[in-house]
């Protein structure tokens, strides 16, 4: 996804892009991805001139990572649904406990979420949101003592984030979970 959101944001227009600069640009969003993804990587910018067949040089490769980074502004990483049900969570008064087995459920949910195509085009944000209140309807109520303070999630959600657990889309989300 570096490459395709770099090229989308990029003030070029994608198809005046020549084909060597969609090389080189695939080239480096791979050497991108091995460097923030993986722990132990080896592959060295040399290698990749020389997986270029000398194609590309090393000055080559270091400046269109320069340029991509400039144009993904540095958001190699955009959070996850994951991650914003993790901090969403923390506006509710909960033990650990309630806390880790809502964030099990929720993390499972978004996992199903991201992988619904007809949910493609929805905030991560939003299905984050619609974990959770899946999550609390869906476990014990006798474990989960906190439904009071619902609306106060809920306020601090629309205060904080400017979200609506009552959206259109957090609503259909809702319905597909």
């Amino acid at each position: 996804t570096t490459l395709f959101r770099s090229l989308a944001t990029s003030s070029e227009p994608v198809e005046l892009i020549s084909t060597e600069k969609f090389q080189l640009a695939s080239m480096t969003a791979l050497y991108i991805a091995i460097k923030v993804f993986e722990q132990n990587h080896s592959l060295s910018i040399y290698t990749f001139a020389d997986m270029s067949r000398e194609y590309f040089s090393v000055d080559d490769l270091g400046a269109m990572e320069m340029e991509m980074l400039e144009v993904l502004q540095w958001r190699l990483n955009p959070p996850t649904a994951l991650a914003f049900a993790r901090e969403f969570l923390s506006f509710l008064p909960l033990s650990s406990q309630q806390r880790q087995a809502l964030l099990v459920k929720s993390g499972y949910l978004t996992e199903l979420a991201v992988g619904d195509s007809s949910l493609i085009g929805c905030r991560y944000s939003s299905i984050a949101v619609a974990t959770i209140l899946f999550s609390i309807s869906y476990l014990s109520f006798n474990d989960f003592k906190f439904l009071p303070s619902l609306s106060e999630f809920e306020k601090s959600l629309l205060s904080h984030f400017n979200i609506d657990i009552r959206s259109h889309e957090i609503t259909n989300i809702l319905d597909r979970l």
